[in-house]
């Protein structure tokens, strides 16, 4: 049907539709970095729950094999890497000076988002389990064959300066993903 004049046509004009994409495009340029800080959260939280995931799948692995397997992580860096080890006394995985090349192949290893790094590790020592030696730099978490392991804390920091951490218990092999936050890091209590 062909409109007559003084009849309104029903539908948008191409400059009414540029002016609105325009609009819209602008308001999305306005909030996207009130809305980068949430999901930055969300992808650190992410990589806390993938670390905790090879808690248990390291601890699991110790179990079914009989064998001690200790997660190697390197402090200040994206890296870390689980390998076992047939007895307390033999070699672990170490990372060479660019930390990206193993001089031990472990059996697995992971490297975090480019936004993330391990910002501190500690292990608390166990009275009932042998001491971890560790490489400069390093932290190593042990995981024994009747599922027990060290006692450790991990924090990951993104490039925002969020922080989460990560707590492993000894006797239980249990571990915890803390909340979120930008407050400073605490010692091992």
């Amino acid at each position: 049907m062909i409109p007559v004049r003084g009849e309104r046509r029903h539908g948008l004009t191409l400059i009414e539709m540029m002016l609105v994409l325009a609009l819209m495009t602008a308001l999305g340029a306005m909030l996207w970095p009130a809305l980068d800080g949430p999901f930055a959260a969300e992808r650190l939280k992410n990589a806390a729950d993938q670390l905790q995931a090879d808690f248990a799948k390291a601890r699991v692995a110790a179990m079914d094999s009989g064998n001690e397997h200790r997660l190697t992580l390197v402090v200040g860096e994206r890296y870390y890497s689980v390998a076992a080890a047939a007895d307390p006394t033999a070699a672990t995985p170490t990372f060479s000076a660019d930390a990206a090349a193993l001089t031990a192949v472990p059996i697995w290893q992971r490297t975090l988002a480019e936004e993330h790094q391990i910002s501190h590790a500690e292990t608390e020592p166990s009275p009932d389990q042998p001491a971890v030696q560790s490489v400069p730099g390093t932290v190593e978490i042990a995981f024994q064959a009747d599922g027990t392991t060290s006692t450790a804390r991990v924090v990951l920091i993104n490039d925002k300066g969020m922080t989460v951490d990560v707590r492993l218990r000894g006797l239980t092999g249990s571990s915890a993903v803390g909340e979120v936050s930008a407050a400073p890091i605490e010692a091992l209590p």
